[in-house]
Formats: structure tokens, C-alpha cells, sequence
């Protein structure tokens, strides 16, 4: 009898999605423990809360994003939602500054100031690819849009039925 071949990639496909689970796990844990060393209550100099350290305008900002109605400060403390506002912040952030990761790490971490920074041509450079690849995101549908309705406005339209056509 034949094994099925169909079941190995399935089985591969599980297996990379729970590493991938994994290691988002682990990178959510190794946030909170760099944050607020698993204290629900930290409150930072600054003013971030919870395990993740959420600011309180972020919060606001995306509370009414995951559906949370009648938020309020003190919900920032409760650990599934600081997880799941700080998870969604990280996320934005890892999407536009991509694979620049380490280079901005490094940068940031051995900066003077932020004007410093700001100076360097490796950080103008990374700042712009963003705002270019999110401008270009931004614009893929609407310009996609009217490519279509242009396209579609010069196909010729069917005509009616002619008086020399014959009826069956």
C-alpha cells in the first residue's frame, strides 16, 4: 500500500506553524521581561503600564481597534489586553521597520542623542524606505481601482439588439 504524499507537507506545514508560534511566544516573553520583569503593576517614569508597558494614549488608540468598549485606564493592568495591545504595537513597528531591525537597534542603542541619529544617512535611508513602502501599500488598491475602471471604460459595450438581427 502507498502512503499518501499529501500528509507530509501537512505535517511540515503544522510543524513550522507551531515553531512559529514558538518564537513569537518566546519574543512576547523576552518584551515583558525586558519591560516590567513580569510585574502586571509596573508603571515606568514615563508613564507605560502593565506588562508590556503600554503608553496611555496608545491604549485609547487602540482599544476602540480590538473592540473594547467602555475602556478605561485602569483596564491597561489586565494582563490579556496590555499582551494583546502591546503584541499589536510590536507588530506595526516590526512591519515598517522590517528586516532593518539589528541595524536600527545598533544605532539607536550607540546614538548620542536623537539628533544625532537623525543625522546619519543609514537612518534617513531606513526612514525613507518605510514611508516609500507604506505610501506604495497605501496606494495599491485605489490605484489598482482605477487602472480597472479605466480599462473597463474603453472595452466596447455590447450593442443592443439590431433591427437586422434575426430572432430565433
Amino acid at each position: 500500500m502507498r502512503e499518501d504524499k499529501r500528509k507530509k507537507p501537512k505535517k511540515a506545514v503544522a510543524f513550522l506553524m507551531a515553531l512559529l508560534v514558538c518564537v513569537v511566544a518566546a519574543a512576547i516573553c523576552a518584551v515583558i521581561h525586558a519591560e516590567s520583569r513580569f510585574n502586571a503593576d509596573a508603571i515606568s517614569s514615563k508613564g507605560a503600564s502593565g506588562l508590556m508597558q503600554i503608553m496611555e494614549d496608545t491604549a485609547y488608540w487602540l482599544a476602540p481597534k480590538m473592540g473594547l468598549e467602555d475602556f478605561d485606564y485602569e483596564t491597561i493592568f489586565d494582563p490579556d489586553v496590555n499582551i494583546r495591545m502591546g503584541s499589536m504595537t510590536n507588530t506595526l513597528v516590526l512591519a515598517y521597520i522590517g528586516s532593518s531591525l539589528s541595524i536600527i537597534l545598533l544605532l539607536v542603542v550607540y546614538a548620542d542623542s536623537l539628533t544625532e541619529l537623525f543625522k546619519r544617512e543609514l537612518v534617513i535611508v531606513e526612514i525613507l524606505q518605510a514611508l516609500v513602502g507604506s505610501l506604495g501599500i497605501l496606494l495599491t488598491i485605489p490605484l489598482t481601482a482605477l487602472v480597472c475602471s479605466l480599462l473597463y471604460a474603453k472595452k466596447p459595450k455590447p450593442e443592443d439588439y439590431s433591427e437586422d438581427m434575426e430572432i430565433q
